[in-house]
């Protein structure tokens, strides 16, 4: 006999032909056989050996198997079902999918015919018996390939054919790049930048598979795949999206309804890619087999089943149409997502602008406030100066409109300034910072507050004209002088302060004589300065109307009298402890706890006079 159809002698040859690198690993066989007994006996004794086994019942299975699966080795029993073997492997020899696998006969010893019957019947590959199942393994083990010494890797068949692809996307760069891969792989590549374009290609030529972006113009790929499908000529061709967006599990039930078979999103492994195309190529191809074998049935041309058939063909057409609206909703629905994406990048991107910027202006507006507090007589330690500063500052958004500040006006001289410009956004923190680069100026030219807010007043309304819509600022000015008590204040449209005199268990309201406008609205405005004398233990308090305009129980303020109510129930404290206590009253008073505007509390105490 040919050493080609025995085993013993084809196994000899190719273990000379592997140099003796050692025992070959097992493979994926196909087992074909109508009878189930030798069928579930096989498969038991092939899996227990570490073969991968696939089994099929009829020839119309085995190939779909074959081309979808491509094991290693089709073992054809002598019932396949269906049709005899050599119809079958005639089948297996000459498409281009199968033609590579070998295919070994499975024959009873005493079956009629003997070995050259089954050899014409084409299984020229080789025969084993049926007679022991468990002598399976070491009998087809000649007919596999060979496999590589690095563990779990074959030496796979090539693939059959190089495969005719068009690749339709938008992108001309995309396009280039998944054409090289493809070429790379040996393929042939067809392009399209859009779907219209792709169409026209397909009437031109016959291709493989189409590999399609999601969002074009004109025509995007779930349109495209619908225009497949419902070609006739084209309907079995396989259809991949290939996208970097659009591909949410909604999309992706609506492209599989419309035709498309795999969707993978960009970038994408190469191995991933190739992989897929073979799958939905050799799936195509197994359909294909599948309907050449299956029998078409003889439709009765009678008067009942026409009008059955025209009425099927009218619902057909409704839904065509009713698909086609779909397709072209879904198509401007993509677009709308797409822009919206792009949209909302943007706001992203603006959006984390805007927050730098406003983080920049909260860290410029803290940074004009002071950093160290004076003391009185200059140079004297902090612990013993005879004037002491307290502060308390909570801004309601990121930046804000009240400002305040501490200085030294001479030896024994003190300033002390309190502003809320009207708001307290970036606007309102905007007017405060050129307020404060107009005070020191100001007040080194005047001695009298009176004149210090005048001057700022004159040099803010040019500027608050010019802002195109109103905008004004309420402040307070005081200097003290530490050697006599004497202190002169001046007030434009501001709360006016409390002057906390502990030794006689007394709270003055001051600033109220000479009240004049907010700053920034009558460039003509003047302001009194007004005088009086601080005593040791003396308090001057000075606040924003942020601390008072808290809304409680029912929308009733907190108000000024509750206020000084509050303050005058806390006269003995420290200032530290009363300002801290102040504070929770006030913000307990709110139902949420909350402050609703920008907090500035300030305090100037004397501890002694030099």
């Amino acid at each position: 006999m040919d050493t080609e159809h025995n085993p013993e002698k084809v196994a000899q040859s190719q273990m000379g032909d592997a140099g003796g690198t050692g025992a070959r690993k097992p493979g994926r066989v196909l087992l074909l056989e109508d009878r189930t007994s030798y069928l579930e006996g096989a498969t038991d004794v092939l899996e227990s050996s570490g073969y991968e086994v696939d089994t099929a019942s009829d020839a119309e299975e085995a190939v779909a198997r074959s081309i979808a699966r491509r094991p290693d080795l089709i073992l054809i029993g002598e019932t396949p079902g269906g049709v005899d073997r050599e119809t079958l492997t005639l089948k297996l020899k000459t498409d281009p999918f199968t033609r590579d696998i070998r295919i070994v006969a499975w024959k009873k010893p005493a079956s009629r015919g003997g070995v050259e019957k089954v050899l014409e019947a084409g299984c020229g590959d080789g025969i084993v018996g049926m007679d022991d199942a468990t002598a399976l393994p070491s009998a087809i083990n000649p007919y596999l390939p060979s496999f590589d010494t690095e563990p779990g890797r074959a030496s796979r068949i090539s693939r059959p054919r190089c495969l005719k692809i068009l690749v339709v996307d938008d992108n001309a760069l995309n396009r280039a790049m998944l054409a090289a891969l493809l070429s790379g792989e040996g393929h042939l590549v067809l392009e399209a930048p859009e779907g219209m374009a792709a169409l026209t290609l397909l009437d031109q030529e016959k291709v493989d598979a189409v590999i399609t972006d999601a969002l074009m113009p004109m025509l995007d790929g779930y349109q495209l795949c619908h225009r497949i499908r419902s070609d006739p000529r084209l309907r079995d061709m396989p259809v991949i999206i290939f996208s970097g967006t659009l591909l949410s599990p909604e999309n992706e039930m609506l492209g599989r309804r419309w035709g498309a078979v795999r969707f993978l999103r960009k970038p994408a492994p190469t191995s991933a890619l190739i992989e897929a195309l073979d799958q939905v190529v050799a799936e195509a191809e197994a359909r294909r087999c599948e309907a050449q074998w299956s029998e078409t049935p003889q439709l009765d041309t009678g008067d009942k089943v026409r009008h059955l058939v025209e009425e099927l063909d009218r619902q057909n057409r409704g839904a065509q149409a009713m698909n086609e609206k779909l397709l072209q909703a879904h198509h401007e629905l993509l677009v709308l997502s797409s822009a919206l994406e792009k949209s909302e990048e943007s706001l992203r991107e603006r959006n984390a602008q805007l927050e730098e910027d406003m983080r920049m202006a909260r860290e410029t507006h803290f940074a004009l406030l002071p950093r160290s507090l004076p003391s009185f007589p200059r140079g004297a330690p902090p612990g013993e100066s005879a004037l002491r500063f307290h502060q308390r500052f909570t801004p309601k958004g990121i930046v804000s409109g009240d400002f305040y500040d501490f200085s030294a006006l001479s030896a024994t001289n003190a300033g002390v300034f309190i502003c809320d410009v009207m708001g307290h956004g970036v606007g309102a923190a905007l007017v405060a910072a050129v307020i404060r680069g107009m005070l020191g100026e100001m007040a080194r030219v005047n001695p009298e507050p009176g004149d210090v807010l005048a001057a700022i007043n004159r040099a803010l309304v040019p500027i608050t004209r010019h802002a195109g819509a109103p905008m004004f600022a309420s402040a307070f000015y005081l200097t003290a002088d530490a050697a006599s008590g004497e202190i002169q204040y001046a007030n434009a449209g501001h709360p006016n302060p409390f002057v906390v005199r502990r030794d006689l268990a007394q709270i003055e309201r001051i600033g109220a004589a000479g009240h004049g406008p907010a700053l920034g609205l009558m460039e003509d405005a003047r302001y009194q300065t007004e005088r009086s004398t601080l005593a040791r233990n003396d308090l001057v308090m000075m606040f924003t109307d942020g601390i008072f305009e808290v809304d409680g129980e029912g929308a009733t303020l907190f108000g000024e009298e509750r206020l000084l109510g509050a303050v005058r129930r806390r006269i003995r404290l420290p200032s530290e402890q009363l300002f801290e206590e102040l504070m929770e009253e006030v913000r307990d008073y709110s139902p949420t706890h909350e402050f609703g505007d920008d907090i500035c509390l300030l305090g100037m105490e004397v501890d002694h006079l030099c």
